[in-house]
């Protein structure tokens, strides 16, 4: 990189008696001087390009001033007397300067989006418009910008306000059993009737002067308050079952009333429930008292009752003709109950006494002996060898049956509950029907 001459030596067995040397020269020429700046270039498109002058030659020559773009060229310069030439490179490059939009005016109303035209040589300042404040705004299309080709066009872009919504666009709500109304506004309510027990309401103003409309939604809701039940009273005995009309609109309160307590519940049915519609029905549910029926039978096969009412006695499950008084006296084997019939007409049924064998065949029993009665834990039975024993509660049930064979027989009763008990014993086809309690 240094012009000059400088002499080079060829050694040959340097440093010893048969050292031999050649010598020659070097020599570097300088380059001629590059005549021209060789800086990077740029033109307009369609302008005269004019690269610089110098003695030398560019490659290429010319450049297409039409054609938008970058052109590297090299300039050589001209050969010096030692046959040297210098080179160097430079940019030449054509800009785009042709506005490739059409510059309308654009007018929206707020809200509305705002598309600037589409273009790509230039950048628009602003790059947008706020569709949310009302006003003009004048935006420039600039291609080329910051170059000495720089070209702007210029458009405005209007958002103008939208007309003043004239309702309070609330929600609402009505009761089904009054008139639905929509407020008094100048727009447009669609739909504009209530179709659902909600519906969404859009409400649409007038067009402005602009042709710009305002838009609010709202809802109506109708709250059903009809009383879709008969609030009739309702009477039921202990036991039976309680039903409520059946209602769609609205709840019960209580839900239920428990049928085994006696006495008079008042129920309400609750339409549209915490809400301004709530519309409240009453009855009363009145739970009445069953009769206390309990029957029993002495030795002489005489059924009795204490029970107060309409009463009937039935045999086998059918009804006794005329037997209709607190007293009946069995004249056939078989079983017995009471059916009361109680002032409130709530009926109830007795325990079940079974009576077989004939007054005559008792007598040869008559020594038959049980106790102690009234008993606690254990009952004895003399006299009753070689007889079947069966023994029944008070509601007619067959708690135990022993095969006796002995004269005296002891019974553990320890773990019968307290009451009166029926013991029937039966001996060659004869039956002794006893009585004894336990407490």
């Amino acid at each position: 990189m240094i012009a000059g001459t400088t002499t080079v030596n060829y050694i040959v067995a340097e440093g010893t008696e048969c050292e031999n040397t050649i010598s020659f020269d070097v020599t570097v020429n300088p380059l001629p001087e590059i005549d021209i700046s060789c800086e990077d270039l740029s033109f307009c498109l369609n302008n005269s390009v004019e690269l610089p002058t110098g003695s030398g030659t560019f490659s290429p020559a010319s450049i297409d001033n039409t054609i938008t773009g970058i052109t590297s060229v090299t300039y050589t310069t001209t050969p010096n007397a030692e046959g040297c030439v210098d080179s160097c490179s430079f940019d030449v490059e054509i800009i785009n300067t042709v506005i490739d939009i059409t510059p309308e005016d654009i007018a929206v109303c707020l809200g509305q989006e705002i598309d600037f035209p589409e273009g790509e040589n230039g950048i628009y300042n602003p790059t947008s418009v706020d569709n949310m404040i009302a006003g003009t705004t004048t935006v420039n299309y600039i291609v080329a910008e910051g170059t000495e080709c720089e070209n702007t066009i210029s458009f405005d872009v209007t958002v103008n306000p939208l007309p003043e919504i004239d309702i309070a666009c609330e929600d609402l709500v009505f009761c089904s059993s009054e008139p639905v109304e929509f407020p008094d506004g100048t727009g447009v309510f669609e739909p504009n009737e209530v179709i659902d027990p909600v519906t969404n309401i859009t409400y649409t103003t007038l067009p402005s002067d602009e042709a710009c409309v305002n838009v609010c939604e709202f809802t109506i809701e109708v709250i059903n308050d009809e009383i879709d039940i008969t609030a009739d009273d309702i009477f039921v005995c202990q036991g039976e079952v309680i039903e409520f009309p059946t209602g769609m609109n609205g709840i019960y309160n209580p839900v239920s009333v428990d049928n085994t307590i006696v006495g008079t519940t008042t129920v309400q049915y609750v339409v549209a429930d915490e809400t301004d519609c709530e519309n409240i029905v009453e009855f009363d549910v009145t739970v009445l008292e069953l009769p206390t029926v309990e029957i029993s039978v002495d030795e002489n096969y005489l059924l009795s009752t204490e029970a107060v009412g309409s009463l009937q006695w039935y045999f086998n499950d059918n009804a006794i003709d005329g037997a209709v008084d607190n007293t009946y006296q069995c004249t056939e084997d078989g079983d017995y109950y009471l059916i009361v019939v109680a002032d409130n007409s709530c009926s109830a049924q007795s325990n079940t006494i079974s009576v077989s064998g004939t007054f005559s065949d008792l007598v040869a029993l008559e020594e038959v002996e049980i106790y102690p009665n009234p008993a606690s834990n254990q009952i004895t039975i003399t006299n009753a060898q070689n007889s079947k024993l069966y023994i029944y509660n008070i509601a007619g049930q067959l708690i135990k049956t022993i095969d006796n064979s002995d004269n005296k027989l002891d019974i553990d009763i320890s773990n019968l509950a307290d009451g009166l008990y029926t013991i029937k014993i039966v001996k060659d086809g004869i039956v002794l029907i006893k009585r004894i309690m336990i407490e």
